[in-house]
């Protein structure tokens, strides 16, 4: 059964493979947009724990991704949902170690995270939350699990999220908020730190171009109510959308978390991690759809600094380019200012290093340094996507792991990469149902590594193609000296150098 998904702006979902359905399986419709029927979650539950009123299984619960713009949990390609957790529960019958999965709807785009004074003054008038309304609903969908999801045979007390991308971010996020109903996080590609919450002043100055484009002619007073009753394909379909970003507002996501020295804040047990060539995305984001081509120098200049204003880690943003010279070296870009376009590939490498692979170094490195006692659990993601009609074929592309984790489609795999591919899905899985069961898949973060540097950074496990998926001491021995002190010129420049 498909469910309803929020209305959002049109993002294109890549086409992993097109192909008929097996003659067993089942038809679904379509998902449709619905405003008010979208937040909603599946449950996907061993058989063994619905015939026994004494079970109590982990809870695996996937949050997606969509740069906090679009995405939902009932995406399909060919008639098939991409985020179907049976492959995962199967497995972990098989190994003994049975989980639950849940997946979940929740608002995105113009209705998850557009934010403004006005909207504010709304929303403390009714005694509601400010802003972040898809982060709460969110939170309230762990919570209805916390609540109910002994009734299929769960353990409200044994839960654990996972996303990746916006969906890590999110999860990252949740960490933070009081009373949460979870006892572990899974952040893959994807933190609060990359994609960072921002403050009311960034989100009124995206709310008064959207009133623009809604009533043009209208006061402030006659726009605002024209956004309560207008049709929601004005916000989503006539204004342009790349990424939203979740309201810094000082009660359930504080400045002083985004910005000051690492403090702990009770986090739960981590486990973390990026893919090997993030800068597949952060390509697209220096082009121009509409034109075919890249961007112009001005646009891919906007786009970085963008990239660095929105990014957490850093002591000071405000200082791009100058404090940044150090690093602009390490990815030989000393001259990136006055041609941007002749270092596409070297400005998509730096990109993506500073959205998903640095956060998640520098977030056990400041987690132990503000004095927690919370575990972490390093990753790297070299297992490659070989569906043939992948935009990004043979790599380890940004979201890959979830195309393992939940394995929709594998006999669209070519035999020659079959045996390849299930090793890694099996790896995946296995990595993933562990950390649901409280198990330690492999060495956690040592906490007396020291905070000037990541290349002893370890242990790290590096999940890799033909079944050589293996636990490496340190970060140097795992990527290497170059992209290891890459990393470090970014660590000199960020909050832990403060």
């Amino acid at each position: 059964m498909s469910r309803p998904y929020c209305p959002q702006p049109f993002q294109p979902y890549f086409e992993y493979w097109k192909a008929p359905l097996p003659i067993d399986w089942p038809i679904l419709d379509p998902p449709k947009a619905e405003e008010f029927e979208c937040l909603n979650l599946s449950l996907t539950v061993p058989r063994s724990a619905l015939d026994s009123t004494g079970s109590k299984l982990p809870v695996l619960v996937f949050i997606h991704g969509g740069a906090f713009v679009g995405g939902s949990q009932c995406i399909q390609l060919s008639g098939r949902e991409v985020f179907d957790g049976t492959g995962i529960v199967r497995h972990s019958i098989e190994i003994g170690k049975d989980i639950i999965v849940a997946t979940i709807n929740y608002r995105v785009g113009p209705l998850g995270f557009l934010a403004s004074q006005q909207l504010s003054e709304l929303n403390k008038k009714h005694g509601e939350a400010v802003g972040n309304y898809g982060l709460h609903d969110q939170a309230r969908a762990i919570e209805w699990l916390s609540n109910f999801v002994a009734g299929f045979g769960g353990d409200p007390n044994n839960i654990t999220i996972q996303g990746t991308s916006a969906g890590a971010a999110s999860c990252h996020l949740q960490c933070i908020f009081p009373e949460r109903k979870f006892q572990r996080a899974i952040l893959a590609s994807g933190t609060a730190l990359g994609i960072g919450p921002m403050p009311l002043d960034f989100h009124q100055n995206i709310y008064d171009h959207a009133m623009k484009a809604i009533a043009p002619a209208s006061s402030s007073d006659e726009s605002f109510q024209e956004l309560l009753s207008c049709d929601t394909s004005v916000l989503t379909d006539n204004i342009p959308w790349t990424v939203c970003h979740p309201l810094i507002e000082d009660k359930f996501i504080r400045k002083s978390w985004c910005t000051g020295a690492p403090s702990d804040d009770g986090s739960p047990d981590i486990m973390v991690g990026a893919a090997a060539f993030e800068e597949d995305l952060c390509q697209l984001l220096l082009t121009d759809f509409e034109k075919g081509t890249m961007k112009s120098d001005e646009d891919i200049l906007k786009q970085l600094q963008s990239t660095i204003e929105t990014n957490h880690t850093f002591a000071d943003h405000k200082a791009f380019p100058e404090h940044f010279s150090n690093v602009l070296e390490a990815y030989r870009l000393q001259d990136v200012i006055k041609s941007p376009s002749k270092h596409i590939g070297g400005i998509a490498s730096l990109l993506g290093n500073i959205l998903f692979d640095f956060p998640t170094l520098y977030l056990p490195l400041a987690m132990y340094k503000s004095g927690s006692s919370s575990q972490v659990w390093l990753y790297r993601y070299s297992i490659t996507n070989t569906y043939p009609a992948s935009h990004s074929y043979r790599k380890a592309h940004h979201g890959v792991n979830d195309l393992l984790l939940f394995n929709p489609a594998p006999e669209m795999i070519p035999e020659v990469d079959r045996a390849s591919w299930d090793a890694g899905v099996l790896q995946t899985q296995r990595s993933w149902i562990e950390f649901a069961n409280g198990e330690s898949p492999w060495t956690p973060v040592r906490h007396d590594v020291a905070v000037d540097s990541v290349s002893t950074l370890g242990p790290i496990f590096h999940f890799a193609d033909h079944g050589k998926s293996r636990e490496f001491n340190t970060l140097r021995e795992c990527v290497g000296e170059d992209l290891a002190e890459r990393y470090n010129a970014v660590l000199r420049i960020s909050r832990l150098a403060m």
